[in-house]
């Protein structure tokens, strides 16, 4: 996705994760018009997201050590379209789509506790646990589920 998305793919998209549980990102972020980014997306032949895959700078880059880190999320894939490795494929290419446009090597990701489907994604990947905790807030309207990931 890029500043020129037409906005049908990136409702699409924000409908696609929603139904999978994922919260999207906004609309911008993804397209890259505010921070570094890479959103990936497969779309079927009716140009419907079916999986996608995100990564950003999410902090000051001079920050002594997250400055020198990217976010990697919203991997989510339709549920007709599980087992084809689509997350897998496109979450590898987010990562090194991220370290070309920003230099980043380092990801950090969240994964719920007991969500073994990304913690063993995350493992292919060669992400592992890093022993920290992710706090976030939000409007509790806009999260219905009451969670912020899987």
């Amino acid at each position: 996705m890029d500043a020129d998305t037409a906005p049908a793919l990136v409702a699409s998209l924000a409908d696609m994760c929603i139904e999978c549980g994922v919260l999207p990102t906004s609309g911008d972020v993804l397209r890259g018009c505010i921070i570094p980014s890479v959103c990936l997306v497969a779309v079927d032949r009716m140009g419907r997201a079916v999986s996608c895959a995100t990564s950003a700078t999410y902090a000051y880059p001079d920050h002594p050590a997250l400055g020198r880190q990217a976010w990697w999320s919203m991997l989510a894939t339709a549920p007709a379209r599980r087992g084809q490795r689509l997350a897998l494929i496109l979450g590898a290419m987010a990562m090194q789509a991220m370290h070309e446009v920003s230099g980043l090597r380092d990801f950090m990701t969240g994964i719920e506790t007991g969500n073994t489907a990304s913690e063993a994604l995350c493992s292919r990947l060669g992400l592992a646990p890093g022993g920290h905790v992710i706090v976030g807030c939000s409007d509790p309207a806009s999260l219905a589920s009451g969670r912020m990931t899987k």
